[in-house]
């Protein structure tokens, strides 16, 4: 769409990258529109991402993929995924500016996973972005839960300023916690509770999601579920739906 556009490349591209395999020791270098590390560890262990986007992508606090240079691998029980990218995600540059990403996780056992992740998006005038997430989770047999913490800060130049007006660095924070449960080999419940509130309205929004998972065949989900958006000081939005998840 060229430089300063807002509308996505087209046709759209979802991931087109260079995957070069053990480029620095046992590290994976990605170059192209590859994965980003902002939720990818926290969207496996819960699982249902047919049903809903994890908190930090629901509440569109960055994008699943970026155009950059990547670096992924392991080193015994720690994980790592450092990337450089535009920042815009699969939308084109914007800026002059670049964004910083690191995600460094920690295989505790066979089922638990602990991840510190953090990120740093280079903003025109100075009004740049801080984001940071904490994670755990557990995968058992049939079992899932976690828990995510984040906060995300946008900065305020003007704050700097003398003759600024009043305002300043507003900050995003929010937990997100979920689990998931079998009754039988074809039936697993799950649920989920967000809390997100923002400092510069003192806003407390609330999502609950609830669904059960029916498993037919191999590979095909038929998931009876209810989403609950409740907004600080605006009406609920309540949603049933049956959503239906295949893999081929």
């Amino acid at each position: 769409a060229g430089f300063g556009k807002g509308t996505k490349m087209e046709p759209f591209v979802k991931h087109g990258y260079l995957k070069w395999k053990r480029a620095l020791g046992s590290s994976d270098l990605y170059l192209g529109l590859s994965g980003t590390p902002t939720w990818a560890i926290a969207e496996k262990v819960w699982g249902y991402r047919s049903v809903a986007k994890t908190v930090l992508d629901w509440n569109k606090i960055g994008s699943s993929a970026d155009l950059g240079v990547a670096l992924k691998g392991k080193a015994g029980k720690t994980g790592y995924h450092v990337m450089v990218g535009n920042g815009p995600g699969q939308g084109p540059e914007n800026d002059h500016g670049k964004k910083l990403y690191g995600s460094f996780s920690f295989q505790v056992s066979e089922r638990l996973v602990l991840e510190a992740y953090g990120d740093f998006n280079m903003q025109p005038a100075d009004q740049n972005q801080l984001t940071i997430k904490a994670f755990a989770g557990f995968q058992g047999e049939g079992i899932n839960a976690g828990v995510e913490v984040f906060s995300r800060t946008n900065k305020d130049a003007s704050r700097t300023k003398k003759d600024a007006a009043a305002g300043g660095d507003v900050t995003i924070s929010g937990v997100s916690a979920f689990g998931s449960l079998p009754f039988t080999r074809s039936v697993t419940a799950f649920s989920r509770v967000d809390v997100v509130s923002a400092d510069a309205t003192d806003a407390t929004d609330l999502l609950l999601i609830a669904g059960v998972d029916h498993v037919p065949a191999k590979d095909v989900h038929l998931m009876p579920n209810l989403v609950v958006a409740l907004p600080d000081g605006a009406d609920p939005n309540i949603q049933a739906r049956m959503t239906l998840y295949f893999k081929f």
